[in-house]
């Protein structure tokens, strides 16, 4: 794309260089970046003459265009990707106190832990996990944690995953919506899932994420269960083109 400037265009590319940093910035938060290039036909525009300016933009690969996500979640990649992850929550509670949550990505067979902690140990600006990952490689997402029987003071194991094709992680693209869920047990220290995520979920209850990301939502309560809110542990994950 390219436009005639006026005599005014030291000032203009100059503007236009400051509106596109300002631009990179806006996107940075999602990695979803758009990139391109900006020309100039010459470095120096004397009063009177005109400058003409090119430029491209690139925008990212969908997610859709870089993986295959079945109906349980698991994710194959359909090319090399760069895969970057970041957790979003990891908060199940008996209402009065959390319980620490274990976080791990199964990447082919090489399977990596990426949180330990509560949910105030959640940063999501943090990119917990950043793979390049060959084509045709199938990932999965789950975690683990434990509460007590109700009996004395014995303890039981509670997982989530994609891999066990119970809808105790369900993952999404943007603009795809959850399944049935239900209000959280423990209002006190949990929300909704649209509450606690509302900066990934529209208010119709489809994802508001990047082309190029999934968001995995977890519950360790399982599916049709009291408590099925899927909020325990959710993760977002960027995918881009890798060489």
């Amino acid at each position: 794309m390219k436009l005639l400037h006026s005599p005014r265009g030291g000032r203009i590319i100059k503007g236009i260089i400051v509106s596109l940093s300002a631009l990179n910035i806006a996107f940075a938060a999602g990695e979803a970046i758009p990139t391109g290039t900006l020309t100039v036909d010459r470095t120096l525009v004397r009063v009177g003459a005109k400058s003409q300016l090119g430029w491209n933009i690139n925008y990212p690969n969908k997610a859709v265009d870089l993986i295959d996500k079945d109906n349980n979640g698991t994710c194959t990649t359909k090319t090399k990707v760069r895969m970057q992850v970041r957790i979003l929550a990891a908060a199940f509670s008996n209402n009065t106190t959390y319980r620490d949550v274990t976080g791990y990505v199964v990447v082919g067979t090489t399977t990596t832990q990426i949180f330990y902690g509560y949910q105030p140990n959640v940063n999501s600006s943090t990119v917990v996990y950043d793979k390049v990952v060959n084509a045709n490689t199938k990932i999965n997402v789950r975690a683990t944690t434990w509460d007590y029987t109700g009996i004395g003071t014995q303890t039981k194991s509670m997982s989530c995953s994609t891999a066990a094709a119970d809808k105790s992680v369900v993952a999404l693209y943007d603009g795809e919506a959850l399944p049935a869920h239900q209000a959280t047990a423990y209002p006190n220290m949990q929300l909704n899932a649209l509450d606690y995520i509302a900066n990934y979920m529209n208010s119709n209850n489809t994802a508001n994420i990047g082309d190029n990301q999934v968001i995995f939502l977890g519950d360790f309560n399982g599916f049709g269960n009291t408590g099925y809110d899927l909020n325990d542990y959710v993760l977002l994950v960027t995918f881009t083109p890798s060489t």
